[in-house]
Formats: C-alpha cells, sequence, structure tokens
C-alpha cells in the first residue's frame, strides 16, 4: 500500500510525540506540530521528501528551522531521517533527529526515535497518543 495521504504519527524519542504528515504524490513531504511544543524555541513546520524502497517500505526526509523564542533569531535547523514499513493504514520505522546551527555546524544528536503512523480516513478515530 502506498504512503500517499494524510497521517498523525508519534515520533517516540522526540521532544513532542504527536504529529501530522501529508505524503504528497510527487514525493514531497510536509510535516507539522504545534509551535508551542517547545517552551524554548519556536518550530511548527517541517519540510522534506520521500521515495520508496521497496513494495511497503519508505525512505524520509524533513527539516524544521527553528527560532529562539526570546530574540525571535534563528536558531539551528533540525533534520529528521528515517525509514518507515507500511501495513494497511499504518507505518512505523526507526528515524533519527540531529540539530544543526545556522552554518551548518552539528550541535545536537543524532537522537534515535520510532515513527508510529496511523493513516487519516474518513472512517477513522483520533488517534490515541503513545506515552
Amino acid at each position: 500500500m502506498s504512503i500517499r495521504g494524510a497521517w498523525y504519527f508519534d515520533a517516540i524519542g522526540a521532544r513532542f510525540l504527536p504529529h501530522s504528515a501529508a505524503f504528497h504524490k510527487d514525493g514531497i513531504l510536509h510535516v507539522t506540530f504545534p509551535d508551542a511544543a517547545e517552551a524554548d524555541r519556536s518550530a511548527g513546520m517541517g519540510i522534506g521528501i520521500w521515495e520508496r524502497v521497496s513494495s511497503n517500505e519508505y525512505r524520509l526526509k524533513f527539516i524544521e528551522n527553528n527560532a529562539v523564542r526570546a530574540t525571535n533569531l534563528p536558531e539551528t535547523t533540525l533534520v529528521v531521517e528515517g525509514t518507515v514499513s507500511v501495513n494497511g493504514d499504518k507505518f512505523e520505522g526507526p528515524a533519527t533527529a540531529t540539530y544543526y546551527d545556522m552554518q551548518g555546524n552539528l550541535t545536537e544528536g543524532p537522537y534515535p526515535a520510532i515513527l508510529k503512523g496511523q493513516r487519516i480516513t474518513f472512517d477513522s478515530h483520533p488517534p490515541v497518543m503513545e506515552v
């Protein structure tokens, strides 16, 4: 089954678990979560790419630009890379999250995470957050 469509997913191991994503047919990926999810930095939208690597496995990569809330200045770019396996209306797989400063220097990570997703459908119920 294709990964194309709208998803809810938990990024287990991240600072804030719940995310939403749209996997577009042209390989573009949009990821979002609440801007207020982090007290010290502002980030709410990630943009990236995805590709199929086997019949049910997909590689993805997205970035989020972060700003310091106190100064409104750019702080870091978060790069998330992973591979997920789609099984019907669910996906799961490992990912890493790495932070870089505005000059492209590694500042934090890579941090491991597990991405667990549920497709958003007209018949689906609101997802239950991992704890």
